[in-house]
């Protein structure tokens, strides 16, 4: 069994980060309509109709986030925490823990309290705008309820506490595995490591035991303000038994068998099992209802749930009436190019047309974020466009964003002119004083930024594996051993050493077919130099026995 606190420790952190603690659903959202970006390590932020402005240097492009109505938040290189909004920088506090990644801090999803984490593990809090204070030592993480009014956190003793907006500090649990909160930090679910589940109403002194010794997924426990449960047993990470348990009751039901997912919104449920199916179902009712069949994602908005087929079309699913919303659906099984926004969803296709439900917005899409009330999308011509849903026809040009190496929108990553191993892959021809060769450059299939090089020329080839991409910047990419590869442009690159760039070979884009004929022409050297390359092995191999 998996320590589930420790197991889901990186996805409490990000919803503590920024807009702040992981309940059941989010305040009123709100859209400030701000750009962050990043100008190699220079920090920048635009505000609507007006010009950018530089906040900070040597930072991070993962030590910042902008939390509508508070501002932008960052980490220096030196862990101070600062506070940046229209013009004005406040530093909140030095020495902001880095344990788990570059945010040691969170804001609560009303913005109206701020909490970190020191390096000594000390957490402090500041309530609505007060002074600071300090909550507790040896903290091992925490989260803050939406409103606010109350922070969670476990020590290293893995004891969890509750500390409210009046410091008020009360231990709702000891040996914690992991916890859930409803909406509003009332009711709070506690797994712990004896994998017992219990269930504690923050109005009260006592908790309730709702489960002996029952392996949980706690990620899948959704607890509400009321106190009803809904939560996945015998979970083997493919699917589980999906329970019900009202607020009062002894036992929960049973609501289906092989659930793969659910989501929960007010008292009806969406879950998909096994075989693809999705249905719908009150808490209340006897029986459930088939939506769909086939289904390889759902998104849930509102009344209306949309949904993704083995096929790549997308449907949209509101009082039973199915109604097809597009075609060709971009991405794979279960990480699909769509987003809900508001009640509507935004999609990527195939062809790289951008949608809002029906309607399109644009062609030769890229990439694109969506956030609240707005679409941002990238084109391949690398051009950066805003579309609200609200005027779908009136699209706002981004001035001039390949003067950045990175752009961001609702922290979201939208626009990247770092390089990385996907532009340098390919095949590439060389030549020099020596003669003509090729070199085909491949992303690593198991990581992303080590790249797999085979060279070939007139004599032999050779084969490089793993080789790390180190360093990043919008014209350059440096691997471990020193090399530099240089961009001139999208068929033209350099080869040098880092530390003599004038040094270099160029490598011009060339394609499979060419380099299959050069292979063909001189197969019969690499043949030999194979059998060479093996004899040398031989050779080496009982010299090193002959020097035992």
């Amino acid at each position: 069994m998996f320590s589930g606190l420790r197991w889901k420790l990186s996805g409490v952190m990000l919803c503590t980060m920024m807009i702040a603690g992981c309940g059941n659903a989010s305040p009123e959202p709100k859209n400030d309509d701000v750009y962050v970006m990043m100008k190699e390590e220079d920090l920048y932020i635009k505000y609507p109709e007006k010009d950018a402005e530089k906040v900070a240097s040597d930072i991070s492009d993962v030590s910042f986030g902008y939390i509508d109505g508070k501002g932008l938040v960052y980490t220096d290189d030196e862990d101070n925490l600062y506070l940046y909004k229209n013009g004005e920088q406040e530093k909140v506090a030095a020495n902001v823990s880095s344990e788990f990644g570059p945010f040691g801090y969170g804001i609560s999803q009303d913005t109206s309290t701020f909490a970190y984490l020191s390096d000594e593990d000390e957490l402090y809090a500041f309530f609505d705008g007060g002074e600071k204070i300090k909550v507790a030592s040896d903290v091992y993480y925490y989260t803050i309820s939406p409103d606010g009014e109350r922070i969670f956190y476990v020590n290293d003793e893995d004891d969890l506490f509750s500390f409210t907006s009046d410091e008020q500090k009360d231990k709702i649990a000891s040996d914690v595995d992991g916890y859930v909160t409803s909406d509003d930090g009332s009711m709070v679910a506690i797994y712990t490591s004896e994998d017992d589940l219990y269930i504690r109403d923050m109005n009260e002194e006592d908790k309730t035991k709702v489960l002996t010794d029952e392996e949980l997924f706690y990620p899948y426990i959704n607890v509400d303000n009321n106190g009803d449960m809904v939560y996945l047993l015998e979970y083997d990470f493919e699917k589980g038994e999906l329970y019900f348990k009202a607020s009062g009751e002894e036992d929960g039901k049973r609501i289906a068998s092989d659930v793969a997912s659910y989501d929960k919104q007010g008292d009806t449920l969406h879950y998909v099992d096994v075989d693809g199916k999705l249905y719908k179902r009150k808490v209340n009712e006897e029986k459930s209802e088939k939506l769909a069949e086939g289904v390889l994602e759902y998104f849930v908005a509102g009344d209306r749930v949309y949904y993704i087929d083995e096929d790549d079309n997308l449907f949209s699913v509101n009082n039973s009436k199915k109604e097809k919303i597009g075609v060709d659906i971009s991405g794979e099984d279960g990480d699909y190019e769509a987003s809900i926004i508001g009640e509507d969803i935004t999609y990527l296709t195939k062809d790289n047309e951008l949608f809002v439900n029906k309607k399109k917005i644009s062609d030769n899409v890229v990439s694109y974020v969506s956030h609240v009330d707005r679409v941002v999308y990238k084109t391949m011509d690398d051009a950066l466009y805003a579309v609200s849903v609200n005027k779908l026809d009136k699209k706002e040009k981004f001035e001039d964003p390949d003067s950045y190496s990175s752009i961001f929108y609702g922290n979201q990553l939208v626009y990247n002119s770092t390089l990385s191993a996907e532009d340098i892959a390919g095949v590439w021809e060389i030549s020099d004083e020596y003669g003509k060769g090729f070199i085909e450059i491949t992303q690593d299939e198991e990581l992303d930024e080590y790249l797999d090089f085979t060279f070939y020329d007139s004599y032999e080839l050779d084969e490089e594996y793993g080789i790390e991409i180190t360093d990043a910047t919008s014209k350059t990419i440096t691997l471990e051993d020193g090399l530099l590869f240089t961009k001139v442009s999208d068929k033209e690159w350099r080869m040098s050493d880092i530390d003599d760039e004038d040094d270099y070979v160029s490598l011009i884009k060339s394609t499979d077919e060419k380099l299959s004929d050069f292979i063909e022409e001189n197969e019969s050297s690499y043949e030999e130099d194979e059998y060479d390359s093996y004899y040398d092995e031989y050779d080496s191999y009982y010299d090193e026995e002959e020097s035992y």
